[in-house]
């Protein structure tokens, strides 16, 4: 059995409950509760926040060690998990990246590559996350910069996944795209509303 939620982000407890479990145990029974948790504690401590006042914030080394666990666990969890990793994903990334995540569309663009559907469906989840932050932070343009090398990097790939997806009939493939899809929604939001130049 898995630490208590409460222990999360203390002195005591090095990875968070989730990180500490096996995943192909009842995610509603063993993951599903901690991450809730989880969710709860990165929106209201990962930052400090005039909505929480009494909120300790969460250290930066534990911070550190969270993010670099965070996405290898995306990748495998099973979804009901999963739907509840990706608000805290987009809530880190808005804060952290690129500077203290700098490696995050690395990996984001190994998941992408792979020949694991799982693996390909968190890749495409993490674009649609990173796409989002962007939609939401400020239209200067070292962000509008930043956010041009990751469709640089990224873009290419996602189009070649969506022409293999729209031959697929499965309910996956159809996730698959919908995700890929709402990813490209958000980087034309991005473009479209830029300053003019």
């Amino acid at each position: 059995m898995y630490a208590s939620p409460s222990s999360a982000f203390s002195a005591h407890d090095a990875y968070p409950p989730p990180f500490s479990i096996p995943l192909d145990r009842d995610p509603e029974t063993d993951a599903f509760p901690a991450v809730i948790y989880l969710k709860n504690r990165v929106n209201k401590a990962w930052n400090r926040s005039d909505q929480y006042p009494n909120e300790t914030v969460i250290p930066d080394d534990e911070k550190a060690r969270f993010r670099e666990r965070l996405l290898p666990i995306l990748a495998s969890s099973q979804p009901l998990v999963r739907q509840q990793l990706i608000p805290i994903l987009q809530r880190i990334l808005h804060f952290d990246f690129p500077n203290q995540w700098p490696s995050f569309m690395d990996f984001t663009i190994r998941l992408l590559n792979t020949n694991n559907t799982s693996s390909v469906l968190a890749g495409l989840q993490c674009l649609l996350a990173i796409c989002r932050a962007y939609r939401f932070k400020a239209s200067d343009g070292a962000n509008r910069e930043q956010f041009d090398k990751i469709v640089a990097a990224s873009f290419p790939r996602l189009l070649a996944i969506c022409n293999e997806l729209v031959n697929e009939e499965s309910d996956e493939a159809g996730e698959m795209l919908h995700i890929a899809l709402k990813a490209y929604k958000h980087a034309t939001w991005v473009s479209v509303t830029r300053e003019p130049g």
